[in-house]
């Protein structure tokens, strides 16, 4: 053991509840229509729930928060439980009849998927290992259990796994198979060690859409490199000298230049002294008639802003008038969406949804109108 030195601060390591061994942890799926009515009346479904599995000090029951949904589900809320498999299974078969109860999730988009009814459904999350478990030997545990109690047991492949070392299990069948079929698979579960942890903050990385790579481009242009150029003054190719005569000519020609140079400017000055003289001119008038124009702009400006007070009136009415339009028109939306639930809901009470087996021998969930005959034999009613 490493002794610590005088006035060495205490690490204080963060340490997880061990369970025992008899102990598992799971999380199951709830949607999120449901979890409304499992918190209306001041909780009261979920305090019973906790009533009948509180008597167990280390039991846990947790719901995660609003709009934290299980990754790569919409509308599926996650509640957390570690216990004894006993109240884990009283606890699963509770928050199932939630979702068999509730009335609002046949109206709703979550009622139905892919696999029928989600009433119909049970969705559990569990560890890599214990869905290894429920699966068996080349599938045989998952085949037994399913052709025992008539049902179908859905688990995520590999390749589909959005949570390291997690799995989603979905048993798809009646009620009562599924309540009866629950007790085996956590059997399964709670013949490992690992399990799912009771958290739910590291889902977020997972719910986090991907950052976009930007790509920076790089300019090819490179600066231009600078040319160093000498120029010799005064020289000639071949080194020759200069005569004195020439020398006296470019003197006299340097002369003339300057007396033009003078010339010119002096004429330069004339012109600006005249152009001077003229702009004073042009400033005196303008003033004047600014004097005059800001008279006339007195009298425009009285009748700019009656037409304005007149524009801003008409803007006001034409604004209200489309309030007014898109209130008329967001009833009608609402009038249109309740019809259409009216009609989902008129569709339900006309069938019903059926347990049956198709001619391979398979079981799946069928709607079959009240008018119509299943297709099948060998079907079981309810959920």
């Amino acid at each position: 053991m490493s002794k610590r030195l005088a006035g060495e601060p205490v690490q204080q390591e963060k340490t997880k509840r061990t369970r025992r061994p008899d102990e598992i942890a799971i999380k199951f799926l709830l949607p999120d229509v449901v979890v409304g009515a499992l918190l209306s009346k001041k909780a009261a479904a979920l305090k019973r729930i906790r009533d009948q599995t509180g008597h167990y000090k280390d039991f846990v029951l947790k719901l995660s928060a609003k709009g934290q949904f299980y990754p790569g589900t919409k509308d599926e809320r996650m509640v957390a439980l570690a216990g004894p498999p006993q109240l884990i299974h009283r606890a699963c078969c509770l928050l199932q009849d939630q979702i068999i109860d509730d009335p609002y999730l046949v109206l709703d988009e979550s009622g139905t998927n892919d696999a029928g009814p989600r009433q119909g459904q049970m969705k559990l999350i569990v560890s890599d290992r214990a869905a290894s478990k429920i699966i068996g030997s080349r599938g045989s545990v998952v085949k037994d259990i399913s052709r025992h109690f008539n049902i179908v047991i859905a688990i995520t492949q590999s390749k589909d796994i959005i949570v390291p070392d997690e799995r989603l299990v979905t048993i798809i069948g009646p009620s009562r198979n599924v309540f009866d079929s629950l007790e085996p698979i956590i059997y399964q579960i709670a013949q490992q060690d690992t399990h799912v942890e009771t958290d739910f903050e590291y889902y977020e990385q997972y719910n986090k859409p991907k950052p976009t790579e930007v790509v920076e481009e790089k300019s090819s242009e490179e600066p231009p490199s600078e040319s160093q150029e000498t120029v010799t003054e005064n020289s000639t190719s071949d080194g020759s000298k200069v005569a004195p005569e020439e020398v006296m000519d470019a003197e006299k020609e340097t002369e003339c230049v300057d007396e033009k140079e003078a010339e010119e400017k002096s004429q330069k000055e004339e012109e600006t002294k005249a152009d001077d003289e003229e702009t004073k001119v042009e400033e005196e008038e303008t003033k004047a008639e600014e004097k005059e124009g800001n008279t006339v702009k007195e009298d425009i400006t009285d009748s700019a802003k009656s037409e304005v007070n007149d524009d801003v009136t008409e803007t006001v009415k034409n604004k209200e008038n489309e309030a007014n339009e898109d209130k008329e028109e967001k009833k009608d939306d609402k009038g249109e969406t309740e019809k259409k639930k009216l009609e989902k809901q008129a569709a339900k009470k006309d069938g019903r949804w059926v347990w049956q087996t198709d001619s391979l021998g398979k079981p799946l969930w069928v709607w079959v109108d009240s008018k119509k005959d299943p297709p099948y034999a060998n079907r079981t009613r309810g959920w």
